[in-house]
């Protein structure tokens, strides 16, 4: 609820046929990167935040389209089952943010 993540999934980089190769790669792919966004967060304002930091550090190809096959939701704080998750992490000694 409180911090947004990237999770990146399928990362491809360099020559990945037989044999080896030595050489450092051209070019790396991210296939999907799946951003988990907090309230008052925006896919396309993510999208923009991620491209800025990205060009900062050199990578200034950062590409992005936002499929639209996944919606953003959320669920309650007082539902049933984050009562109970909230409960796991206090008897596990952690403390909730």
């Amino acid at each position: 609820m409180s911090r947004p993540t990237v999770n990146i999934e399928g990362l491809v980089g360099g020559y990945t046929g037989p044999g080896g190769k030595t050489i450092l790669p051209h070019r790396a792919v991210g296939e999907k990167l799946i951003l988990r966004l907090v309230p008052d967060m925006t896919a396309a304002g993510r999208s923009r935040i991620m491209k800025a930091h990205l060009a900062k550090q050199g990578y200034g190809d950062y590409r992005s389209q936002h499929d639209g096959r996944v919606r953003s939701n959320s669920t309650s704080p007082d539902a049933a089952i984050i009562r109970k998750e909230l409960e796991v992490y206090r008897r596990a000694g952690i403390d909730p943010l």
